[in-house]
């Protein structure tokens, strides 16, 4: 673009422009590069990246269309600067890449996202069907939740379903949004998490697949077969794992018939009250509340009750005009297991 010149006339009215993301593989791939540029709080690469933007086109004013911080889920532990990001880090982040815009004389900076945006998607092969994507939210996708005002489902108008029972558990109530299903528990007393580990296995379709066991640590096993489990560590401190044969960071698509206990991690629980757009779980006395987004358990339709089913390899997917195979769940089964650490 220095090659550029412009009549004097216009010289007035011409400048550059650029969308510079710090999810930009250029900018994420040499992150080391640009660590050295400071600011008030500490290293600030993106300010670097910018920098050697300017550098580079120095004849013209530049203004940047397009910068954002997402806040969506961190699943499958991706990188940590533009994922999984609180409401506070993305408003403190855009403040000091905004004044590092300032500071390198840039023209000025335009934020992506005033709102997040439901109908923009970078899942789009696990979007089954395409066009109802915009009738829900995908909690993992950058893309939707780049917006400075969160876009929030309302909260379920009312329970789905209520269990009850006689032994640990009092109750369990199930509910449902256009993000996330909800899951409030009940317990006759608090746990120890010295001495007892809590954990809720999801079995999201075909009962016979899944696992049956919730640990190899312990030879309680469940019902059916589950293809998601929720580990607590401690009252504050939950993740959320997946059977390895339904991991689809691994290009692995199909639930399987399985008793060994093994589960991959996948994400983290936020621990938050549900007034903040990234609370996930939290604990009042001996109930605790969980809500999980329906992309972290293979939905690709949450309304038509869809999920991924396929048991081909990647290519095979790829080289298939139609993507991924899919079936109709009939619901999710909640299971939970209070074990003793020292028996």
């Amino acid at each position: 673009m220095n090659g550029l010149k412009a009549s004097k006339a216009a010289e007035g009215y011409f400048f550059l422009s650029y969308a510079l993301q710090p999810s930009d593989l250029d900018f994420l791939n040499n992150t080391d590069a640009f660590s050295g540029y400071h600011d008030d709080q500490g290293s600030l690469p993106y300010g670097g990246y910018i920098k050697a933007v300017k550098d580079i086109e120095s004849s013209y004013p530049i203004l940047i269309d397009g910068m954002g911080l997402p806040t969506n889920v961190n699943a499958f532990q991706k990188e940590t600067s533009v994922n999984g990001l609180s409401e506070s880090d993305q408003g403190n982040g855009l403040v000091r890449m905004l004044e590092a815009v300032k500071r390198e004389n840039f023209l000025g900076a335009l934020i992506s996202d005033l709102d997040d945006q439901w109908c923009v998607s970078s899942q789009g092969p696990y979007n089954i069907p395409k066009g109802d994507k915009p009738l829900w939210q995908d909690a993992t996708d950058p893309l939707e939740n780049r917006g400075i005002l969160a876009l929030e489902p309302a909260p379920p108008e009312k329970i789905g379903l209520t269990l009850t029972d006689t032994g640990r558990m009092k109750e369990l109530q199930l509910s449902i949004n256009d993000k996330y299903i909800y899951a409030t528990i009940a317990l006759n007393n608090d746990i120890n998490y010295d001495i007892e580990q809590l954990m809720v296995g999801l079995d999201t379709y075909l009962r016979n697949n899944g696992e049956y066991r919730y640990d190899p640590s312990y030879f309680a096993t469940s019902l059916s077969g589950m293809e998601y489990l929720i580990k607590f560590e401690g009252k504050n401190s939950a993740g959320l794992y997946c059977l390895p044969a339904y991991d689809k960071s691994k290009d692995s698509y199909a639930s399987r018939e399985s008793y060994k206990g093994n589960f991959n991690y996948i994400a983290p629980l936020k621990y938050g009250s549900f007034d903040s757009s990234d609370g996930e779980f939290y604990q009042t006395g001996s109930t605790i509340h969980i809500r999980i987004p329906w992309r972290l358990l293979n939905f690709t339709d949450p309304a038509k009750k869809i999920v991924l089913n396929d048991g081909r390899t990647k290519p095979q997917i790829l080289n298939d005009p139609f993507g991924f195979k899919t079936i109709k769940t009939e619901g999710i089964i909640f299971s939970i297991l209070i074990a003793n650490k020292q028996t």
